[in-house]
Parts: C-alpha cells; structure tokens; sequence
C-alpha cells in the first residue's frame, strides 16, 4: 500500500457524510442523527441525514448507538447481547449487603466526614441583570430560578476534586417512555444518573501532588440523583431535579478522582448471583493516603428504601468490607480511567502508569490485585489520561487483523476505527502530565523487553503544564491546550498524524477537556471560570475552505470579587463563534470587506489574568447515557457543582 503524498494527505478534508476524514466509518450514512430531549430514545428518535448546515448552528446531535457502544466493546454484555433483568425487591438488597458486607453510619457520625465551609453568595441571572442566590451545604436550586436555564445547580461543600457520571442499567432506556407516560399508573419513578463528586473538606487546604503528602483523613464521597427534564402523564414538562441519595465515608482522605466503570449491565458484569442482581456499577477511586480501590455500587433508590430512609435525608455508608484495592507504588494516583468493565488505567505522582484487569478479581470477591501492566511515562504527576482507538497496520491494510468471527464479519464497518476488534480491549493510552508533556503509550509493549522506549511515544511538548488531555473518537484526534492556551484537536490517523486545527482561543490556563462518544461536542474549562461549548466538526468544515471562524458558544462564566467575597454567574453570555482573524479573507478571489465581525474577548465579560483561584472550573463531564448525551456537569473550585441540558446550542 503506497503512502500518499503530503499534498493528498492535506486535501482529504470532506464536507460531504459520512464526513470519512473525521469522523468513524461505524456511522453509516451520516456522523448522526438528531434527538429531541423528550423523545431522545433509539426506537422513537427521527433519524435525520447529515447535513454540513447543521454544523453552522452547533445543534447537539447524538450519533448511531454503534458509536457509544464503543466505550462498552470489550465488555461481556454489550449492546445486542441478551441479559436478565436485575432484581428490584428488598429481599435481593439484603442478600446482597450480606455479600459485599456494606453498613449503614448514622447521620451524627457521618458529618464529621463532610466538609463544613460557610454558605456560597452568588449573584446569578444573565448580562444584563442578576438575582443574589444562597447556597448552604447540599443546597440546591433550579437554573430556570437563576438564568432561565434548563438544568441545576448544587453546594458539594467544598472544592471539587473528582466528578463523574455512572451509565444507568440498559434496559431502564427503553422503560423510561412507559415511566413517563403512565406515571399514574406506575410506582417506579424515572431512573436517576448518578453523579459522584468528591471534594476538599476545607477549602484552604493546600493539595500537594507530590509523593510526600499522603495524609489520610476522613473525607466522603457524594452520590448524587439527577433526573432530568421529561413529560408527565398530563404531556406537561416536569422540571428537572437532583437529589444527594448516598454518602460514602472513609478516611483515605480527599478522592482525587473518581470513575464508573463504562457498563450498562454492572450486575452481570460482575457476578451477582442469581437471586442478588442488585449492582448498578462499579466506582474507582484513588486517595490522597496513596491507596486506589474500586467498591460495587448498588442500586441506591432500592437501598434508601431497604433502610427506610425519606426523602429529605441523608444516607451515610462505610465503604464495603469488601472493597478491592489496587496495590500501587510509593505514590499517589492522581487520575484514573476505564477502558471497559475491566480494564482500568491510573496515573499516579511519580509519572508512572499501572494498568489493572478487574473483572475477574472483581467477580471473584478478591481482597487486592497486582497491575498487569506498570510503565513509567513522564517525569511529573500524570493529571489527563484517555484511552483511544488508534487504527494498527493490519487494519489499515485491510485485511481485518486475526479476528475472523462471524461478528467480526457483521461489525466490518467497526474495524477502522478500534484497535483489533469490536470485542478488543483498548491499547493505546493518551495521557498529559505536570512536566509539560503530552505522550501515547502501547500497553502491549509493555514488560515485552523494550523498555519505556518501545512502548511511550511522545506526541506533544508545551512550553507549561499540560493541565488535561481529550480524545475525540468523531475526530479520531487528540484534544488539549498548547502553550499560547489555544485549544488544539491534533489527528492520531496515519492520514492526518499531527495536523492540527485550532478549535477555540481560551486566553487562559485550560484545566478540563470534556469529549463524548454520543456527540462531537468538546467542553472546554479554564482558571477563568468559562466553559465553553465547540463544534469541531463546524471548524473543521471551516477550515477546509480556509476561514479562520471558531463554533463555540459561552455557556457561563463565574467571576469572583476578592473584595466583597462574592461570586458571580453570568449565563446568555453573548457567543464568540464565527469570529474572524484579521487577513484570513485575504486570499486570491476574495475581499477583506467579505470578512465575518469580530467580538473581542474584553466585550464578553473575559478579564486579564491573574485569575482568582476561587473561580476556576476544574472539572467537566459529559452523560455517558445516549438518551442524556447532552447532560453537561460542572465542577467549580468554589464547590459549586452545575448540571446543564444542553439539548440544543446556539
């Protein structure tokens, strides 16, 4: 197979579906189809062509279910594969606790593991006019009250440290329309997303990263109850609302990261027993003592209700007797990430990455595990790490690698884009780090005899600290912040290894990257209390007929005033998309008067740095659920934690 030249390698760039350059070949006639937030299910969805219109008004749209199954390829129940309803009576819970030995803390005991810090004052609403808001510990309140704006917003206490979503089980995305409509005449309520938040207990604790500081304390971690916007029975919009249902507490001190296992069967992934099917997934976390464990989570509205417990209080668990905890190196794992129901990756201080398979051990009730994999990398801590599907040589020749299944057969289309299969576990791994680097490791290489050498690749430098690291599988590149904090999407194809195109100018240090395999949408978080909202696809589009225009929209900004100690939360923020540089229409054949009217940063409510540290956003995440792919939270060092729904951005 001949190489193509640099100059063919530039011009592949297409406008026309399925958008072969960018985005995965799974995506059959089109890179997605488009979803309204009330009717957002597979079997109901009007399924649309692509359309390079679309992309210009940046409308969220949520791709083929094959292409978010593939964060779930590698486990033992995917998407297709027929499973047993999980047990719904309290009889199953009980005999599940005795099994995995979990136990209830009174509600005296477990305060003394949540963090204390006064309320939070916000000044909340739009540009134009804004409302003073109170937020005590655990308070909540509706962003229709704030901004106008579909979605909540929380007080986790303290200032947030790890965030993530949990999958809901698979088959509540086909009950949820019965759930809905006949609400009346059905007791169980629309499923939950669960979303886990840690947090510092006090906001001026200092978190160091490095080796040495490995205090254990009592600290918590919150799982929260999201339910999102939907009809009722009367085909009225009841709002969304969000409940704190469980409090983990242990004393490992603060959870630096916490991640759900990317399975929506979690109970036959891991084993429970015929008359105990009661797991809705299983959560890692890693500590500031130094330990990383991963603990399975039950069903928490049978739970609450298993111990009678009502809707305004608080349940408080110990973490179970039968945890598994990960045996890791002198340091601290600062991140961790799932590439299935087993695999799991963490990245710890001392710039090492320890690779696990869990399944078994998890299956099996195992007290400890070993790593099956463990390379140094960087020469700092390790604090953005992704898995990603790099297409290997076999594949690119064709010839389909040595799975020669009949599933393979069925799943051609798939081969493009994963690494040997569609039952294949990830292999290479994307991860950004302290010492300013940004590198790609082989875990198969790993222990092979070749040394950190054979298996690491180093695929970026900054002039700083590469605070994150994205992947977009609709891209097939990798998402981070170079040097002058601009926003890049670098292709990981042999076709475009590199090639880079710019997504958005941030002006500030970019502390998360938030991608998902439902849309092709990028969160974007910086120090200056922005988050923004890309297109990629829109740029990309745009950058093949050379515009230098930026899809992006300003979905809120928190502001800080040292003097008065009180936050700001402006939304409606008036959108920096289709600015354009000075000179870019200058081309042959066009004119400078052609050119789209910019709006500087200083007229959007963006402020020179320094930043203060209170208004940084630190985390982001998208809902891994196809039917809630536009479900976007916020994590804020202030402790403020925010839920937006993101149905459509304009």
């Amino acid at each position: 197979m001949s190489t193509p030249s640099s100059k063919k390698s530039k011009a592949r760039y297409s406008i026309h579906p399925p958008w072969g350059s960018y985005a995965p070949a799974q995506l059959g006639i089109g890179p997605s189809n488009t979803r309204h937030p009330h009717e957002a299910h597979a079997h109901t969805a009007h399924t649309l062509p692509a359309d390079p219109a679309d992309a210009d008004h940046a409308q969220i749209l949520i791709p083929y279910l094959s292409s978010v199954d593939l964060a779930r390829r590698a486990n033992i129940y995917p998407r297709g594969v027929q499973i047993d309803s999980p047990s719904r009576d309290l009889e199953a819970m009980e005999r599940w606790l005795e099994t995995h030995r979990w136990s209830r803390v009174s509600s005296d005991a477990g305060n003394d593991f949540l963090p204390n810090n006064p309320p939070i004052n916000v000044h909340a609403g739009s540009t134009h006019s804004t409302r003073p808001f109170s937020f005590p510990r655990f308070h909540s309140n509706s962003l229709e009250h704030t901004s106008q704006s579909p979605g909540s917003v929380f007080n986790a206490g303290g200032c947030v440290m790890g965030l993530d979503w949990q999958r809901r089980w698979r088959e509540v995305e086909v009950e949820d329309i019965n759930h809905a409509e006949n609400s009346a005449d059905n007791d169980t309520p629309i499923q939950p997303s669960i979303l886990a938040v840690s947090v510092l207990n006090n906001n001026s604790t200092a978190h160091g990263i490095g080796a040495h500081d490995r205090r254990g304390y009592k600290s918590a971690i919150q799982l929260w109850g999201y339910v999102p916007r939907h009809k009722s029975g009367n085909e009225e919009i009841t709002p969304c609302s969000i409940t704190l249902l469980a409090v983990i507490c242990h004393s490992h001190g603060v959870a630096l990261d916490v991640k759900f296992s990317p399975t929506d069967a979690a109970y036959m992934e891991y084993g429970d027993q015929e008359r105990e099917r009661v797991t809705s997934g299983a959560l890692a976390a890693t500590y500031n003592d130094g330990q990383a464990q991963v603990m399975l989570i039950p069903d928490l509205l049978l739970l609450r209700r298993f111990y009678g417990v009502g809707d305004s209080e608080v349940l408080f668990l110990n973490p179970p007797a039968s945890t598994l905890v990960m045996q890791t190196p002198p340091s601290k794992g600062l991140t961790c990430e799932w590439a299935s129901s087993n695999r799991l990756a963490v990245g710890f201080s001392n710039g090492a990455v320890a690779v696990y398979d869990l399944r078994a051990a998890l299956r099996e009730r195992r007290m400890s595990i070993r790593p099956s994999s463990y390379i140094d990398v960087h020469m700092g801590g390790i604090n953005g790490m992704q898995w990603v599907a790099i297409t290997p040589h076999e594949m690119a020749r064709g010839d389909g690698g040595e799975n020669k299944s009949e599933e393979s057969t069925t799943h051609k289309t798939l081969l493009p884009t994963l690494s040997t299969g569609p039952r294949a576990e990830y292999t290479q791994l994307l991860t950004s780090a302290y010492d300013g680097s940004i590198c790609i490791t082989d875990v198969r290489l790993a222990g092979s005899g070749s040394g950190s050498g054979g298996s690491v690749t180093l695929f970026d430098h900054i002039r700083g600290v590469a605070y994150t690291v994205g992947y977009s599988i609709h891209l097939n590149a990798m998402v981070s912040a170079n040097g002058e904090n601009t926003v890049v999407a670098q292709g990981l194809l042999a076709s475009d290894y590199k090639r880079g195109s710019q997504l958005t100018d941030f002006a500030c240090a970019v502390l998360s990257i938030a991608t998902s395999t439902c849309h092709p949408f990028v969160a974007v978080a910086g120090s200056n209390g922005h988050v923004e909202v890309v297109n990629p696809l829109a740029i990309v589009h745009a950058r093949s007929r050379r515009l230098q225009v930026y899809y992006s929209m300003d979905l809120f900004a928190v502001e800080f005033g040292r003097s008065e100690e009180l936050y700001r939360m402006i939304d409606h923020l008036n959108p920096p998309s289709n600015r354009d540089r000075e000179g870019t229409d200058k081309g042959k054949g066009n004119k400078v008067g052609n050119a789209v009217e910019k709006h500087p940063r200083e007229e959007l409510g963006k402020y020179a740095a320094p930043f203060p540290a209170e208004s940084a956003v630190r985390i982001l995440r998208w809902n891994p659920d196809s039917d809630r792919a536009a479900l976007l939270a916020s994590g804020m060092a202030c402790g403020l934690v925010r839920v937006d729904e993101l149905w459509d951005v304009e």
